[in-house]
């Protein structure tokens, strides 16, 4: 299965997260895209776990809802393995090297870099470009995952009725739908963090000219808050009143400032590590995605802490919908369904 060559179009692009199913459809329309189709389904607690499938039936189950749903017609997906479970490398060969040199060097790398037996792994490579430091190179990205990580996502779209067009990996995913989505002239100039906030995890991912320069995963996410919420409000309290701005003084004091402060101090940590292990120069802008980005006042907190510009990529507010979408749905997830429109982009490679 290629983590890069798509071979199919108008693909649905799936996000399997702790919490939710995000499946959207997207069509080209005039040099941009809408969004075609659009369903979100609730996961049961514990199918999905520190981004690892425990329940498949469960997980197999939500996303033939939020297919059947959504409207859509085409049953070609496009999933995608966490970044923590792929081993990436960026590699440079002569730039005039053929493409059968090139795969029969890149198993070479791969037997040095990969630690499980090649028949026990899926591997694919793109070529990026020209190398930045020497014009008679290319770089080469190398990708891989055990293979067991692969089927499990085919064995769950199979339960489920659809087909599986392609396997990325969530941190390409993300890159690309910054770079297509909401990147602009301002940001292509300058490195920026985009850093993916989910129920069980953060997601950090670097990017400069539509470039994969640096990534990081964080176990850390809007579980906790869920949790803090529970424990002071009561088994029963829900997570969306919060969200919404409407949370009232005291629970601004008790939970949102107090949350708030964790994320920042955990996107500062990152930030240092990016800065003491890269070669690269340093993070200019951050652009926040994912369920966590819509906590209320995150982006100026971030920003007035960091010194550093920061938005929150709300991309379904500025794209057209479909007449079958509902514009509440979208409105209410925004930020959210970000991995899964930069998977159903690869539809349109």
């Amino acid at each position: 299965m290629s983590f890069f060559t798509s071979k199919h179009r108008h693909q649905l692009g799936i996000d399997i997260g702790s919490n939710s199913v995000k499946l959207v459809g997207l069509e080209a329309a005039g040099g941009s895209y809408r969004i075609s189709h659009l369903a979100v389904e609730s996961l049961p607690e514990g199918a999905v776990y520190n981004d690892s499938i425990k329940d498949a039936g469960q997980v197999a189950e939500a996303i033939r809802r939020a297919w059947y749903h959504s409207g859509a017609k085409s049953k070609d997906c496009v999933l995608a393995v966490p970044g923590a479970s792929v081993i990436t490398r960026h590699l440079f060969f002569p730039r005039d090297m053929s493409e059968q040199e090139m795969e029969s060097q890149i198993e070479i790398e791969a037997a040095q870099h990969v630690p499980y037996a090649l028949d026990e792994v899926s591997i694919d490579f793109q070529v990026i470009g020209e190398s930045v430091s020497d014009r008679n190179q290319v770089e080469v990205l190398l990708a891989a995952s055990r293979s067991e990580n692969i089927h499990v996502l085919e064995s769950v779209i199979d339960e489920a009725g659809l087909s599986t067009g392609i396997i990325d990996v969530q941190t390409f995913a993300l890159g690309n739908a910054f770079s297509e989505l909401v990147e602009t002239n301002t940001l292509r100039s300058q490195t920026v963090a985009v850093i993916d906030i989910g129920a069980g995890s953060m997601l950090m991912v670097v990017m400069h000219n539509k470039r994969v320069l640096y990534t990081r995963d964080l176990t850390f996410g809007m579980r906790q808050f869920e949790e803090e919420i529970r424990r002071q409000l009561g088994e029963d309290a829900g997570i969306s009143d919060l969200l919404s701005g409407d949370a009232g003084e005291d629970a601004e004091h008790n939970l949102l400032e107090p949350f708030r402060q964790q994320l920042i101090q955990q996107v500062g940590r990152a930030l240092q590590f990016f800065a003491s292990a890269s070669q690269y120069q340093p993070v200019d802008s951050i652009v926040l995605t994912g369920g966590g980005a819509r906590l209320p006042r995150l982006a100026p907190a971030l920003q007035k802490d960091q010194g550093l510009t920061c938005q929150v990529a709300d991309v379904p507010g500025d794209m057209r919908l479909s007449n079958r979408v509902s514009n509440r749905l979208a409105k209410e997830q925004g930020p959210a369904l970000m991995m899964a429109m930069g998977l159903a982009l690869r539809g349109h490679d």
